[in-house]
């Protein structure tokens, strides 16, 4: 996935088809044009989204990253899925669906970009439904209707679905990369990956390092 555009605010994003399973969506929530990413149908997409204040912030703050070196990696990409769940939020019309389902999926896609915009200091259940308007329990049950859990249970899944995808990728150390999930210490992040995925994180990385062709 990579940040384009011309002058001024504007942005667009070229995304790929593992850029849309990171962001965590489902094949029901995808339009025709992204579903043929999914088909291979596609190479790739470029997704130009209106612009808006969220998606001006996100843009600015990607060029002003305070952070340097594999940081700054991990805050980009971090900044980049955000980016990406807003321009899918646009893209998806949900056509045929009435006005309550249409709701219920704009709050799911704006909750998650909020959620993966501050991975290390997430707001709380309360805050996070005021930002996308509605109630926690409202948005607690749209998140079970599309995700099948509540909205930090698909945070939770999704912050040890994205650590072995950034296990595989580069060779920050697993102490970083739990730090930018939101893991106050390490332990509790490698619990949490081996309840999961069966295996320590770093014997994850071994073993996908000496097979890389497997995951």
């Amino acid at each position: 996935m990579s940040l384009g555009g011309g002058g001024g605010n504007d942005a667009s994003v070229l995304v790929s088809p593992r850029d849309l399973m990171m962001a965590g969506l489902d094949e029901g929530e995808m339009p025709d044009s992204v579903q043929c990413l999914l088909d291979g149908r596609a190479d790739s997409l470029e997704l130009a989204p209106q612009p808006s204040l969220q998606i001006r912030r996100i843009a600015e703050e990607i060029r002003a990253s305070p952070y340097a070196g594999a940081a700054r990696a991990l805050y980009i990409q971090g900044k980049l899925l955000e980016l990406l769940a807003l321009s899918l939020a646009q893209a998806v019309t949900g056509a045929g669906e009435n006005e309550v389902l249409r709701n219920e999926r704009r709050w799911v896609m704006e909750a998650r970009a909020v959620l993966m915009a501050d991975l290390a200091d997430p707001p709380a259940l309360e805050e996070l439904a005021r930002r996308i308007g509605t109630s926690p329990r409202k948005m607690n049950a749209a998140f079970r209707r599309f995700c099948g859990m509540t909205a930090f249970g698909w945070l939770a899944d999704w912050r040890l679905t994205h650590a072995r995808d950034l296990l595989i990728e580069n060779h920050v150390p697993v102490k970083e990369i739990a730090s930018t999930l939101g893991y106050g210490h390490v332990n509790n992040f490698i619990n949490a990956f081996s309840r999961k995925f069966g295996i320590s994180p770093a014997r994850f990385r071994g073993q996908a390092i000496e097979r890389p062709g497997t995951c």
